[in-house]
């Protein structure tokens, strides 16, 4: 009989990962994890139960365990912990291998992991998570999908997404979906004609309606508590040592949290119609240069 292979590795078994773990175990998937600390190891084995799981005492143990081209997800404090961990890591992966970076990362540092390891011929993402131990192990966690594309000048990119609560979705992109951004579409058109003087050109009435939907889409809720900010959330990997030093750091008494309208920054324009009927959102991104038949 072979050795037994896992779909995917955890490095990190804290609330967070264990529990994780644990979820994707719930979705049929096989899992191998590791941790630094050994009695989180054992912890995992001793919670396992019927579970489809192992815990691997050595990075190599636990690299062997993994089915190729690998993935590994880590959830493990930022900073200079994940590029130790990664350190670790490189010597025993292989090409197309993929590391998924699911801790408190700043976005520039994730950059430049990526720049570094694609000259390995290794893959890197950050989509830092949260919703503590309850939303790793039943909710699921808040995440952010990246999306790499060169959009021309006048193309247009789509990109359906869909977050649902239902389990038994056979075709959750499809005619619903669609029915959906439709019935969505006529409330918006519906919404407008109550408030626009009807005797707008078409022109216009897409001019006013564009400048409504910018000040409702710019919205956006500001908090900003820079004494949690330093303690960092409860349920994850604790922030970088630095951050108790770095910017902000002494302004302790600061706790913004309000609703404020930011400006458009940029030319490039995205639309997405959500509804609770569908439970999702359809997004589609314009290029950011100006039509050529647009009006000045």
């Amino acid at each position: 009989m072979g050795k037994k292979i896992y779909d995917y590795g955890m490095i990190g078994l804290g609330t967070m990962g264990r529990n994780l773990v644990f979820n994707m175990c719930d979705h049929g998937y096989t899992v191998a994890g590791f941790d630094k600390d050994l009695s989180k190891v054992e912890t995992l084995e001793q919670e396992k139960g019927n579970y489809d799981l192992f815990g691997t005492h050595s990075v190599k143990e636990f690299t062997d365990a993994l089915k190729k081209p690998r993935v590994i997800l880590l959830l493990v404090p930022a900073g200079l912990v994940v590029d130790s961990v990664i350190n670790k890591l490189k010597p025993l992966m292989s090409k197309d291998d993929m590391i998924i970076d699911c801790g408190n990362s700043h976005y520039t540092d994730t950059n430049l992991r990526i720049k570094k390891l694609e000259k390995e011929k290794i893959h890197f993402m950050g989509v830092g998570i949260s919703g503590g131990e309850s939303g790793a192990r039943e909710k699921g966690t808040k995440f952010s999908p990246v999306y790499r594309i060169i959009i021309e000048p006048d193309d247009t990119a789509r990109f359906r997404l869909r977050i649902s609560r239902k389990k038994d979705l056979q075709k959750p992109l499809g005619q619903e979906y669609d029915i959906a951004f439709i019935n969505s579409k006529k409330e918006a058109d519906d919404f407008y004609k109550t408030i626009l003087p009807v005797n707008l050109s078409p022109e216009l009435t897409l001019i006013a309606k564009q400048a409504y939907a910018g000040m409702l889409w710019n919205k956006q809720f500001y908090y900003y508590d820079v004494m949690k900010w330093l303690q960092g959330d409860k349920g994850q990997p604790s922030p970088p040592k630095e951050r108790l030093t770095g910017r902000n750091s002494s302004w302790k008494h600061l706790n913004n949290r309000d609703v404020i309208s930011v400006p458009e920054r940029n030319r490039r324009r995205t639309r997405c119609i959500s509804s609770d009927r569908m439970d999702g959102t359809h997004c589609s991104i314009n290029s950011g240069r100006e039509r050529k038949d647009h009006k000045r």
